[in-house]
């Protein structure tokens, strides 16, 4: 299995003015959609696509960010899915495959989205905590 493309098809900022400036803590929520899998033909190649989605909703309602778009994917894609009732799905190692395929460009133009509009980021970096050693050999934490 090969993604062989990542599109985007919706990119979507929206700042509640009101709610921004009354202040206060904000929480935030970042989750990711995936749509079912489609059995396409490009080029005389048989691919499958599927719709997938990033949203950020924030906690009051200061803002959202959607990102928005379709993955295809090549190779021997009879292996990689199985019917689950109605419905084609993919089995799940390339699930996960697709799943960070489609958080990776997406999360990127989510917090560069978030910085334009000055929204808070849709997610938390790591902070890195420098601990001194004093004279005698101990730690000392600084703050």
């Amino acid at each position: 299995m090969a993604i062989t493309r990542l599109l985007l098809t919706k990119v979507e900022a929206k700042v509640n003015e009101e709610e921004k400036l009354s202040g206060g803590s904000v929480s935030v929520s970042t989750n990711s959609r995936v749509g079912p899998v489609v059995f396409e033909e490009i080029g005389g190649q048989k691919v499958l696509s599927m719709k997938w989605g990033l949203d950020v909703e924030y906690a009051p309602s200061v803002g959202k960010i959607v990102v928005e778009g379709k993955v295809y994917i090549s190779g021997d894609i009879d292996k990689v899915t199985v019917k689950n009732g109605n419905t084609t799905v993919l089995v799940p190692d390339e699930a996960r495959q697709v799943h960070q395929a489609i958080l990776r460009l997406p999360l990127i133009v989510a917090i560069n989205l978030a910085r334009e509009v000055a929204l808070p980021l849709p997610m938390n970096f790591p902070t890195v905590e420098v601990e001194e050693k004093s004279a005698s050999g101990k730690k000392a934490k600084s703050s």
